[in-house]
Parts: structure tokens; sequence; C-alpha cells
């Protein structure tokens, strides 16, 4: 019978130059234009993703300058895209869940 445990990551979202240190992801300020990075999420011998899902958890009132965040599950990453509204410098943290099955 499968088993399940949700791993947790931190990183912060940024657009423009609001960041760029360990753990920071930068995206574009192009309307309609999501670019996307892969998070990796260590996985043991047979494990794999079902579900991602995010939260913020710090600065959350420059989530408005976002117009998308999106998170997709991957092989042993998750994957999130987004992108903001021109002329945004801002930052946020989220809190990176990942669903992950044991078998």
């Amino acid at each position: 019978m499968a088993t399940y445990r949700v791993d947790k990551q931190n990183p912060v979202l940024f657009l423009g130059n609001a960041g760029g240190g360990p753990g920071e992801y930068g995206f574009p300020n192009l309307p309609n234009a999501p670019v996307t990075v892969v998070i990796d999420f260590p996985l043991g011998a047979g494990e794999s993703i079902l579900q991602a899902w995010y939260a913020p958890i710090d600065n959350i009132a420059a989530l408005m300058q976002f117009a998308t965040i999106d998170v997709n599950p991957g092989v042993g990453q998750v994957a999130v895209s987004a992108h903001g509204y021109p002329n945004t410098v801002t930052r946020v943290r989220i809190s990176l869940y990942a669903l992950i099955q044991k078998p």
C-alpha cells in the first residue's frame, strides 16, 4: 500500500532587480509571457510527485504585482511559471509544497 508525504521549500520569487541570491528566482515584467523555472525536490527510490501547490508567506501584498504564478509537478521537480506587470520591482517568499507518493 502506498504512503504519502509532503515536502516543502521556501523560494523567493522576484520581478525586476529585487533579488538574485541563492534560492531566489527572477521572472519578467512582460504581459502574457511567463517564464518557467524548475525547483528540484529530492526523491527516494520509487517516489513520485503527485501534486504541487504554493502559499505566500512573506510580503504577501507583493502578489498583486505578479500577473501569474503557476506550479506544476514533474519528475523529481516542481515547475514554477510566473510573470509580472510592466515596470514592477518586487519580491515575495512562498512555501512551495510537493505531495510525494512513496511505494
